[in-house]
């Protein structure tokens, strides 16, 4: 109903996609994320632009998604721009940014480079 009132490229519509793909990832279901977080991605940057936080913050959601495919390289890209983004936002030790440090420091594990994982991980406090 929201879709058919706001229109389909309503930034409230993008929200209500992210909202089930951060789910879907805390829940290990990668593919059904990795689709509703990137149609989200389109509507929310079309709506917000390319540099909002709220932005970066699903770029964190689509790059764990990503994560869980093996997409690591398309992993790497989404966290780190999200990383960049939250970072300058809100700072090095908002809930945001170390979720998403978090966030490469398990790709980097999956991918089986532990040096950058080590380096996130410690970033993130853990």
């Amino acid at each position: 109903i929201e879709r058919e009132v706001l229109g389909p490229d309503n930034v409230n519509n993008s929200i209500d996609l992210m909202n089930p793909a951060s789910s879907l990832v805390d829940r290990r279901r990668s593919p059904e994320a990795e689709r509703s977080a990137g149609e989200a991605l389109v509507i929310m940057e079309a709506a917000l632009g390319p540099d909002h936080w709220i932005l970066a913050n699903a770029r964190s959601i689509h790059g764990a998604a990503l994560t869980g495919l093996g997409r690591h390289a398309d992993a790497e890209g989404e966290l780190l721009r999200a990383a960049n983004g939250l970072e300058e936002e809100f700072g090095a030790v908002h809930e945001r940014t170390v979720r998403v440090w978090r966030r490469l420091a398990e790709l980097y594990d999956a991918w089986g480079k532990p040096a950058e994982a080590a380096a996130y991980r410690n970033r993130s406090g853990g």
